[in-house]
């Protein structure tokens, strides 16, 4: 069983037993242990909507650089370029 599928239902027993674990986790994480600390992966997989190339990824941060770079050029903020 994952540890995070142990206490998903189970919140009232690990408040119980809270410092212990969080001494395991703590140990886990430092010795890369991924079967007790790899909570942090499910706060990014939700911000995942598509899957793009590297190329696409590239031009769409290339394109927004170019317009923030042009807003605020027309905005006055490099009214002296060096």
């Amino acid at each position: 069983m994952a540890y995070t599928d142990r206490w998903h239902e189970n919140l009232d027993q690990l408040r119980k037993v809270s410092e212990v674990e969080a001494a395991k986790w703590k140990q886990a994480w430092v010795d890369g242990n991924v079967s007790i600390a790899n909570t942090f992966v499910g706060e990014a997989v939700a911000l995942i909507r598509t899957i793009e190339s590297l190329a696409s990824i590239i031009n769409q941060t290339v394109l927004q650089a170019e317009k923030l770079l042009h807003r605020n050029w027309d905005n006055g903020v490099n009214k002296n370029p060096v």
